[in-house]
């Protein structure tokens, strides 16, 4: 669009209170007719996720927004405009996210593994405490990146009681 923002958006079926994967691949070529003005804007149920202004030229970049469903439908809105030249805008995704619980503990040879379900992309902390009634939780180890449908986490045995939680990190 010249002159203003064209809108383009659709509503998605979702689970009120669930958790998704907002993701999409945004371009901004190569300035054919110089600089000039620009805008992209993108929004969850009119909430403002993204929104710049006078962006130079840049190759597609993976976007992901981490958002949450209120209701059973969601609207997903994109807004551009670009006087110089035109956005790219590519392979739009809303994805349910499970929450991140354990699905198996094991212990064997003075460790213990964490199994969990994953979304490919996303970032997991695990954390441990020996004490639930202390506020003070310790990383266990760097955080992980989904690759795949689950996770794994190894703790090496130790002499003491440990709870373990897994956090849910923003992309």
């Amino acid at each position: 669009e010249y002159g203003g923002l064209a809108y383009l958006s659709q509503t998605v079926p979702t689970v009120s209170g669930g958790l998704y994967l907002f993701s999409f691949w945004l371009a901004n070529p190569e300035l054919l007719f110089g600089p000039g003005n620009n805008e992209f804007q993108v929004s969850w149920n009119s909430a403002v996720l993204f929104d710049q202004v006078d962006m130079g030229p840049f190759d597609f970049t993976n976007m992901q927004f981490l958002v949450p469903a209120a209701g059973f439908t969601t609207t997903v809105q994109f807004g551009s405009e670009n006087d110089s030249d035109y956005f790219a805008l590519d392979s739009v995704a809303v994805t349910p996210v499970p929450l991140p619980s354990f699905q198996d503990a094991t212990f064997s040879s003075h460790a213990i593994s964490l199994e969990w379900a994953t979304t490919t992309g996303l970032q997991y902390q695990v954390q441990y405490t020996s004490d639930l009634s202390s506020h003070g939780w310790t990383n266990l180890g760097d955080a992980l990146t989904a690759t795949a449908d689950t996770l794994v986490a190894t703790d090496p045995a130790t002499n003491s009681h440990r709870f373990y939680r897994i956090i849910l990190l923003s992309p």
